[in-house]
């Protein structure tokens, strides 16, 4: 992809996403806000991605992120949280459908979440660095290999499982368990009457599968405090995802990122990086405020 395709095929449709997201905001009533639905990984460098557009917001307020992830490190979900509190006091997770693993720690952070019909959230199962080949692997592989060792009866295989095991990446796996329990606990600590025992074991141990869907009735079940979207609301964010999604499955979904707000964009796909400001500003539509003259 170049720039002239980039302004052809995707700007248009960049705009369009804003349009729907000012819409939305006004629906959710919503200050400052923030897309964030990517394919590449919730990983450092989309960090600075992300701060490149949230630091031009009006600081304070609160801003809600409107996000779809598959996940990526806990670190890279800790410090989103953290840039979006220190700068804006609160943030709300929007979730049109995915969040999951590293992207549910970055929900449960929030102030609140406020989930579609078919909001997901997941296990935190993160991403893990191999510490000498510097490649990126997901937790749940390395605990299945864990598991498979463990359940092995014979002493003769089991040895030559285990040898096949990188020891680098079973210290790294549990290196990276005991920060998402951490994480979590920090997350949940000023939540008044729930079981948080319960909920760090749900997204930590509880399901085997990585890609297990943690939606508002299991949140419900656990005392995970959430919100669900008006009906309104839910159409536009779902347009809004839709249109992002679309492009990102169209050229290359495993390597793409669209981070925009109503005035300014970012669009990555692989090695392409494009960003800018709209032609014409869309401002976020809050509610009218009623004047009532004085008697």
């Amino acid at each position: 992809m170049d720039t002239s395709q980039f302004q052809a095929d995707i700007l248009p449709i960049l705009s369009d996403a804003a349009r729907l997201l000012a819409q939305a905001t006004s629906e959710i009533k919503s200050t400052n806000a923030i897309v964030l639905i990517e394919s590449e990984g919730l990983f450092p460098e989309l960090l600075s991605a992300i701060n490149r557009l949230i630091r031009k917001l009006p600081a304070g307020n609160g801003i809600d992120i409107i996000l779809h992830s598959l996940g990526g490190t806990t670190d890279t979900a800790a410090a989103i949280a953290s840039l979006c509190r220190v700068r804006f006091g609160s943030f709300r997770v929007v979730i049109p459908f995915l969040a999951k693993s590293a992207a549910t720690l970055l929900a449960l952070a929030a102030d609140d979440r406020l989930l579609a019909t078919s909001g997901q959230l997941g296990p935190v199962d993160p991403q893990v660095l191999h510490p000498e080949k510097q490649i990126w692997f997901p937790a749940h592989s390395i605990r299945e290999a864990l598991e498979r060792v463990e359940a092995t009866k014979d002493p003769l295989v089991k040895v030559a499982m285990a040898d096949k095991l990188d020891p680098f990446l079973i210290g790294a796996y549990e290196d990276a368990i005991r920060a998402s329990k951490q994480y979590i606990e920090q997350a949940i600590d000023a939540w008044q009457g729930v079981n948080k025992t319960a909920i760090v074991d749900t997204f930590i141990e509880k399901y085997k599968s990585h890609g297990y869907p943690i939606d508002c009735k299991v949140l419900k079940e656990i005392g995970v405090p959430h919100t669900s979207l008006e009906d309104k609301a839910e159409r536009l964010l779902g347009d809004l995802h839709e249109k992002c999604m679309d492009v990102l499955d169209r050229y290359n979904r495993e390597q793409g990122s669209i981070i925009l707000t109503t005035d300014e964009y970012l669009f990555r796909l692989g090695e392409f990086q494009e960003s800018g400001k709209f032609t014409i500003p869309i401002q976020l539509q809050l509610p009218a405020t009623k004047i009532v003259s004085a008697p």
